[in-house]
């Protein structure tokens, strides 16, 4: 999975449908019954979709990463205009 995959918009991101299969897994197992014969009924949850949406900039990204960490994880907006010197 991509990174902006986690967050593409839709009616729900994908990062609130996992949390919400996670959820509904861990409940549909605490609940799992027995059958008459020992045998237990498998749970079943769908998976959920991922979603296909088209990638990030790479500035774009930068701005994401500041505003929900607080920093520039992967790179710094100003790195095309580092001074290099020889």
């Amino acid at each position: 999975l991509k990174r902006h995959q986690y967050f593409c918009s839709g009616e729900i991101s994908l990062i609130e449908n996992l949390i919400r299969y996670g959820n509904k897994f861990q409940a549909d197992k605490n609940n799992l019954q027995q059958t008459l014969f020992g045998n237990s009924v498998p749970v079943d949850v769908k998976r959920p979709e991922i979603p296909e949406c088209e990638e990030w900039t790479k500035l774009y990204q930068l701005d994401k990463e500041k505003e929900h960490i607080g920093i520039y994880l992967s790179a710094h907006p100003l790195d095309p205009y580092r001074y290099v010197s020889e």
